[in-house]
């Protein structure tokens, strides 16, 4: 996860995704903070497949702040998917609510 080569942090992040382990939402949410542009966009996709409610914030703060418009794209699309989760507690579901609409309507 950590090595000089962004296409093999991009592929750690991958498999971390793959296997859907919510034991891996924590290492995954870090690379939301990575330096290139695909590995974060990466993080968001394996954060969509992990489900974690966890999750939620940070990926309002990706969709509000990233500087890459495909990190923002997807973080949108996985809130969503958040958002249509019957476990998730009402107060995330308000919250993704609120912040997908005032990105959608920009």
């Amino acid at each position: 996860m950590e090595d000089i080569d962004p296409g093999v942090r991009r592929q750690a992040v991958k498999a971390l995704g793959d296997m859907g382990d919510s034991r891996a939402t924590t290492e995954v949410i870090a690379k939301l903070n990575d330096g290139d542009d695909d590995v974060r966009l990466e993080a968001v996709i394996a954060l969509g497949k992990i489900g974690d409610p966890q999750a939620v914030e940070p990926l309002i703060e990706k969709l509000e702040s990233d500087d890459y418009f495909y990190v923002r794209k997807k973080a949108a699309y996985t809130l969503y998917v958040f958002y249509r989760q019957e476990r998730l507690e009402e107060g995330h579901r308000q919250k993704i609510l609120s912040h997908w609409r005032s990105w959608y309507l920009t």
